[in-house]
C-alpha cells in the first residue's frame, strides 16, 4: 500500500511538472573549419550562431530545440 502510494504521488508529480524551455546557443560552420578549431582558445567569432540541441523526440534526455 505504501509502495502504491509512493508511486501514486511521484506519477503525479512528473505529469504535473511544467515542460522547461531548452535553450542551448551553439556556433557552428557549413564551410570546412580553420586549423586548430578543437582548442579552447580558438577564434570563431566568424561562425554562425543559433539556438539549438542534440538528438531525436524519441531519445530518452536528448535536448531537442
Amino acid at each position: 500500500m505504501k509502495l502504491t502510494l509512493t508511486l501514486s504521488a511521484l506519477l503525479l508529480l512528473c505529469s504535473t511538472s511544467p515542460a522547461q524551455d531548452i535553450v542551448d546557443s551553439w556556433k557552428y560552420t557549413l564551410r570546412k573549419p580553420a586549423e586548430g578549431w578543437r582548442s579552447p582558445d580558438f577564434d570563431a567569432l566568424d561562425w554562425k550562431e543559433a539556438n539549438g540541441g542534440f538528438g531525436t523526440r524519441d531519445t530518452p534526455g536528448a535536448r531537442v530545440a
